[in-house]
């Protein structure tokens, strides 16, 4: 174990990484190895870079001198403190504990804290302007810090050039347009582009599981010749998007949602313990695919348990012969019941391990 906490963390899933790829290889020897030094670092990360006091993770100082004392914590939180949290390090109980501090932080400064995808857009956008350095006449050359009121590098170091460039990648493909690899033979697609932020995009040539996974997104319909997300494989058009008849929709009355949490809006469903639909009118249900969040550096993740619930006269009830699939972090759970003509059905999620459960 190092005393950094982004080698530690970038160790961690390297090691989990071969672990899974040396499996999915038939080499079991070799998994159960790098597995062994994953769960090593998993159980050594919190108990040495944990600090209680900061409730956050601390880099420790790796030498003795007259300023500093060899393993002793550093004197203040760093952002490379929220890296653990990418990769499920710390301890549960520690995620809860740095997300409170993160909500008391935001609500003492008047911080949002959850961004909306327009927000992520907008960071995206911005780290991708960042690769054209001001101060190497505009070329590409992403450097290691920049000041957050100018964006200009800070440091320009002799290490701080192309520095970790080959992370942009990872956010364009599984968020910006969100093809997310999984080891199942499932494609899964949940793009995180604002789409009032961002008019077009298109991806090709992207191999996933042996096939070929072009994806694009069209505002207008001008670019791509259909307006809206659109999810190829092989060539042929296997999602596209839903009719507004048919989903929660800001531009019709009905359906409706609304979750257990006030100021809430169709575009910004957060942390919930229970969600409802209106139909306006009786309508015949029977089935229903609901997309739970998880981030549990956020401290949101699927729940333990749900329920469907339809509103009888007196009270709330169970639906009858109800089929629940496991929930699907960041994907879709299906569940499926015998049919009821009502008004409204709800959603009633008990929570895992003292985390909210998040809906998209």
């Amino acid at each position: 174990m190092r005393s950094d906490q982004s080698i530690n963390s970038y160790q961690y899933a390297n090691a989990l990484a071969i672990s899974n790829l040396a499996g999915l290889a038939g080499d079991s020897a070799m998994a159960e190895q790098y597995q062994a030094k994953a769960d090593t670092l998993k159980s050594l990360v919190p108990e040495y870079l944990w600090n209680s006091t900061f409730k956050h993770s601390i880099d420790l100082f790796c030498a003795d001198d007259e300023y500093t004392i060899h393993w002793n914590p550093i004197r203040r939180r760093e952002l490379v403190g929220y890296v653990p949290c990418t990769h499920d390090l710390p301890d549960i109980n520690n995620i809860i504990a740095m997300r409170a501090l993160i909500l008391s932080i935001t609500t003492r400064h008047r911080l949002q804290p959850v961004l909306s995808k327009a927000d992520y857009t907008a960071i995206i956008l911005q780290y991708t302007k960042l690769h054209y350095n001001p101060n190497d006449n505009g070329t590409l050359n992403l450097e290691e810090d920049y000041n957050a009121n100018t964006g200009v590098p800070i440091v320009s170091l002799w290490c701080s050039p192309h520095y970790f460039h080959s992370g942009f990648v990872d956010q364009v493909i599984p968020e910006s347009v969100g093809i997310r690899p999984i080891t199942k033979d499932i494609l899964e697609v949940n793009s995180l582009t604002g789409a009032c932020s961002v008019s077009y995009f298109r991806i090709e040539r992207t191999v996933y599981h042996g096939h070929d996974i072009p994806g694009q997104w069209d505002a207008a319909g001008d670019r791509c010749e259909k307006a809206g997300l659109q999810v190829e494989v092989d060539g042929k058009v296997v999602a596209q998007p839903i009719a507004l008849s048919t989903q929660l929709s800001q531009d019709t009355k009905y359906p409706v949602g609304s979750v257990s949490v006030p100021d809430t809006t169709i575009s910004h469903i957060p942390v919930v313990i229970e969600g409802r639909i209106d139909f306006g009118n009786a309508t015949k249900v029977r089935r229903a695919e609901i997309a739970f969040f998880e981030c549990v550096g956020l401290g949101v993740n699927v729940p333990g348990s749900y329920r469907v619930q339809v509103n009888t006269v007196d009270s709330w009830v169970d639906v009858a012969n109800s089929v629940y699939d496991k929930p699907v972090a960041s994907g879709i759970t299906h569940v499926a019941w015998d049919a009821v003509l009502e008004n409204q059905i709800r959603f009633v999620f008990t929570p895992l391990h003292q985390l909210g459960v998040g809906l998209v």
